[in-house]
C-alpha cells in the first residue's frame, strides 16, 4: 500500500467559523472555502499528476490548545477534499473513492498544522 503525505501550516478553518461567515455574507463563505482550499493545493503541489483510484485518509489535527471541539476542527477535512478533486489526485470525495477517513487529534501551541497522509487502497 503506497502512502503519501503533505502538511498544512496553521489552524483552518473549523466548522462554527465557516457557518457564522455563511450567514452573515453569502461571499464570505465562498471566500472561505476558496482561501482554504488554496492553501491545501498549495501544500499538497508535490502530489499534482498523481491520480489515485481509491484511497484511505489520515488526518493529524495539530492545534495550538484545546479551545475548539475536536468535530468543529475536524470540518476542514472538507476543503482538503475538495482541493485534491480540483488538482486531480483523486477522481472525487464519494464512496468509491474513499475508503474511510482517521483523525488523531495534539496539542502544539507553536507550529498548528494538519498532515495528511493519503494511503492508496485496492
Amino acid at each position: 500500500m503506497k502512502e503519501y503525505s503533505f502538511t498544512i501550516q496553521g489552524t483552518m478553518t473549523g466548522l462554527n467559523e465557516y457557518t457564522n461567515a455563511c450567514r452573515s455574507n453569502k461571499f464570505q463563505g465562498a471566500m472561505i472555502k476558496a482561501t482554504e482550499g488554496m492553501r491545501v493545493k498549495v501544500q499538497a503541489r508535490a502530489l499534482k499528476g498523481l491520480k489515485l483510484k481509491r484511497v484511505e485518509l489520515q488526518f493529524n489535527w495539530y492545534e495550538k490548545n484545546k479551545r475548539r471541539d475536536l468535530d468543529n476542527v475536524a470540518f476542514a477535512k472538507k476543503f482538503v477534499l475538495d482541493a485534491l478533486q480540483d488538482l486531480s489526485v483523486i477522481e472525487n470525495d464519494g464512496w468509491k473513492n474513499i475508503a474511510g477517513f482517521s483523525d488523531s487529534f495534539f496539542v502544539d501551541k507553536n507550529n498548528p498544522r494538519v498532515e495528511v497522509v493519503l494511503k492508496e487502497v485496492g
